[in-house]
């Protein structure tokens, strides 16, 4: 019998593969205020303002901020990019969920939902999520 393929090829290929499947998708960026508000969507050229705010104050003074979208399915990243964009999934997306400012910089409840939402994309609407810092972007030229 022929040896099995080497893990180097294997990842070649995979990695191949993933990138002409996210290649084919559609761009949906989503982007956040520093205070916690999923403030726009752009889909190619399409612009579509929101004003969905993301965090909540909580009673709880060792907690201050909490996360809408812990609580309920329809305040979270992606449910409410379908919903904008009138659809029931967004697996025709490659979703880009971007702040306002540096990741380090969120409020923890902030940062730490966006992380959950991002799994949850996958679950909840059939499509890969991504946290892009901006301050990771290069300049952008002159």
């Amino acid at each position: 019998p022929a040896p099995p393929p080497a893990v180097a090829a294997l990842r070649q290929r995979a990695l191949a593969t993933l990138d002409a499947e996210l290649a084919g998708r559609t761009p949906l960026v989503i982007r956040v205020t520093a205070a916690g508000t999923l403030a726009g969507l752009d889909v190619g050229a399409r612009h579509v303002a929101v004003d969905a705010p993301l965090l909540e104050h909580s009673a709880d003074p060792d907690i201050a901020l909490a996360y809408l979208g812990d609580r309920a399915a329809d305040q979270r990243i992606c449910q409410i990019a379908a919903l904008h964009l009138g659809t029931t999934e967004l697996s025709r997306y490659l979703v880009i969920i971007t702040p306002a400012v540096a990741l380090a910089e969120l409020p923890h409840a902030l940062f730490a939902g966006l992380h959950r939402d991002v799994d949850r994309c996958l679950t909840e609407h059939r499509t890969l999520a991504t946290l892009v810092d901006p301050t990771q972007l290069p300049s952008p030229s002159p």
